[in-house]
């Protein structure tokens, strides 16, 4: 199985990956576990939020929920900081999600990033 991962940006940056991944359904979570150039990743996707945990050299957990404002928390060797996610669109399907989210700090909108996520069996 795989998951496979397109965004683009404001900035007209555009990637798309895929990933080999284990999947768990856990009290009504979908939980994809995968390896990439980041580390050990964890996707787990609710009825109305999704999240994101890396860790390896750097530590990092993106909550988006769909107009609500979250805190993302990024820790490494060169940089512990805080940044505030608005989430402007998420929809999630059975193996599909579709989201648009914006990442700002304290002077002002960083990045508006676009983003969809599916299972690939």
């Amino acid at each position: 199985m795989y998951i496979e991962i397109k965004s683009s940006d404001k900035y007209g940056e555009i990637q798309k990956k895929r990933h080999e991944c284990t999947k768990d359904n856990d009290r009504g979570q979908i939980k994809y576990f995968y390896n990439d150039e980041n580390g050990d990743n964890q996707l787990i996707l609710s009825e109305n939020r999704i999240e994101l945990k890396r860790k390896s050299e750097f530590e990092s957990r993106l909550v988006l929920e769909k107009g609500v404002e979250t805190i993302f928390c990024y820790k490494s060797e060169y940089l512990d900081s805080e940044f505030k996610v608005f989430t402007e669109k998420l929809d999630i399907f059975d193996k599909r999600a579709a989201l648009k989210y914006s990442l700002s700090d304290i002077n002002g909108l960083i990045n508006i990033i676009e983003m969809e996520i599916i299972e690939v069996e």
